[in-house]
């Protein structure tokens, strides 16, 4: 079970950040199409922003996908692995208990044992999709506020004030 749980938490470390990295796109393109809307609409660019809008949408959904698969193989093994060794022990310590080798308190006494071990595990598991939903966003924001600008990224009348944001605060 250690090794499935820093396998996941390799692999969704990695998704969240897709995830959050398409959001971010999706905003900024937003934002960006949103503040120029007077120039779309008289150039009549308005089927090619919501073509790049639906991909940036197609982007995210897969990215999200791929978050909601890894949840739904790992949380469900992390029960599976629960339920399994409590069936392990009931059996054990039945037979245990018919031959006359173990009292039934013992059996339940590991059993409650087992189940204070896997219920801090299963309630992280249900606070880790926010956890890691919220990771990338608080090292970008720490990034941001320890960095200061440079000329690279300033402004200037080619980019916009938010590209310039986003290109130096990207992680």
């Amino acid at each position: 079970m250690a090794l499935g749980s820093l396998a996941f938490r390799v692999v969704s470390a990695d998704a969240y950040k897709r995830t959050r990295e398409t959001i971010g796109s999706i905003t900024g393109y937003l934002q960006e199409s949103l503040s120029g809307i007077r120039v779309v609409r008289s150039f009549g660019q308005e089927p090619q922003h919501s073509t790049r809008f639906r991909e940036l949408n197609d982007a995210n959904r897969d990215a999200n996908m791929v978050t909601v698969n890894l949840n739904a193989a790992y949380f469900p093994a992390v029960e599976l692995v629960s339920a399994l060794a409590t069936v392990g022990i009931l059996l054990y310590g039945g037979f245990q208990v018919i031959h006359g080798d173990l009292s039934a308190g013992v059996v339940i006494a590991f059993v409650l044992a087992l189940n204070g071990f896997f219920d801090p595990i299963q309630q992280l598991s249900q606070v880790y999709t926010t956890y890691q939903s919220a990771w990338p966003r608080w090292t970008r924001s720490s990034t941001c506020s320890t960095s200061s600008p440079t000329s690279s990224t300033l402004p200037t009348r080619r980019t916009s004030a938010a590209s310039a944001a986003r290109s130096s605060c990207a992680t």
